[in-house]
């Protein structure tokens, strides 16, 4: 994109619904991994007994992380099959994809976990202001992506697949994430420089109705001036620049 220089693919988003993501096979060190960053994400942001929603939470593994780290965790998971590898572990998911219509149980949210998830959405836009809709005032968040500095600096070209529309930068992250609502509190590369992570906080909104309302108590008033004036036979004169 020449405004804001995210690389992306000319293509429509793999739908995953009844296919198992390869999530709940880790290798020993990506699970010591994630349970310190869970571990981490609840202890900075002071999120034991609160509200975490992760979206495209795949067999629940991290959502049983966060609870293990003292969270409530909930997911929303478009697999069929993922959905009720969850359930079964007795973990609250609710199945379907989100977008602007989607109806998300038991919101508003303290905190938003999206892993390896916001690189294969059509629209990431809509998906993050739908994610905004549904947290509390000062919710945070945890964002991992792919990145694209890695894919660079290797030259490797076997990186760009069909799933993945978005290839983020941390410029461009930065940018998706701010474009949308959210003061990015850190950003930085791990895993070997292979993964981009950005912690985040939801920023209010600019607030209109104040000026609206100004706009109209003053033509209300400016209307009743000149009634009363002209009804008593008084001409008005008006001076303005």
């Amino acid at each position: 994109c020449n405004g804001c220089g995210l690389v992306q693919l000319a293509g429509e988003a793999i739908i995953y619904d009844d296919q198992l993501g390869t999530a709940h096979a880790f290798s020993p060190a990506m699970l010591s991994h994630r349970k310190q960053q869970a571990h981490q994400f609840v202890n900075k942001f002071n999120l034991k007994n609160k509200k975490i929603v992760e979206i495209g939470c795949g067999d629940g593994h991290f959502l049983a992380l966060l609870s293990e780290a003292g969270a409530k965790p909930f997911g929303i998971e478009p697999s069929k099959k993922s959905t009720e590898i969850g359930r079964q572990k007795g973990l609250p998911i609710q199945e379907g994809y989100l977008n602007k219509n989607s109806e998300i149980e038991d919101t508003p949210f303290d905190a938003f976990v999206i892993l390896h998830v916001l690189e294969h959405l059509l629209d990431p836009n809509e998906f993050l202001q739908t994610i905004y809709q549904n947290l509390t005032t000062n919710a945070v968040g945890f964002v991992e992506v792919p990145s694209l500095e890695k894919i660079l600096e290797n030259q490797r070209i076997y990186d760009f697949i069909t799933e993945h529309l978005s290839y983020f930068s941390i410029k461009t992250l930065r940018f998706t994430l701010e474009k949308n609502g959210f003061e990015v509190l850190d950003i930085q590369r791990n895993w070997g420089g292979e993964h981009l992570v950005a912690m985040v906080q939801k920023q209010p909104l600019e607030r209109f109705d104040p000026v609206i309302d100004c706009i109209n108590s003053l033509t209300k008033e400016l209307v009743e001036f000149v009634d009363t004036n002209s009804s008593a036979g008084k001409r008005v004169a008006i001076w303005g620049a």
